[in-house]
């Protein structure tokens, strides 16, 4: 029978499954409107001059792309930022060490 403590932990690692999917898929669509899309901006921005509207716009496009470049360390190598990864709380972080045999 699973203790609550066990329960906590296999709660949090399906929110973390189910996050990794998510990041896994917007990742995917962001990077198909960028392949999908280049055609247009390099005709219409790099075309042109710098102004604020092109910072604004290359801020806004390549912002998504830096964040889902760190992401993928951060979410499936958790071993590179933290022993068990930066979205498991200390107290079950703790009791995973404790009893890993439990899942």
């Amino acid at each position: 029978m699973a203790t609550s403590g066990t329960g906590n932990i296999v709660a949090v690692l399906q929110t973390n499954s189910i996050m990794n999917f998510v990041i896994v898929a917007t990742a995917t669509l962001v990077g198909f409107d960028h392949l999908m899309t280049f055609q247009q901006e390099l005709e219409l921005f790099w075309s042109r001059r710098l102004n604020l509207s092109c910072m604004v716009f290359f801020f806004n496009r390549y912002v998504a792309v830096i964040y889902y470049v760190a992401m993928v360390p951060i979410r499936f190598f958790p071993s590179v930022t933290q022993e068990y990864g930066p979205f498991i709380s200390q107290p079950i972080a703790t009791e995973l060490k404790q009893s890993p045999a439990a899942l």
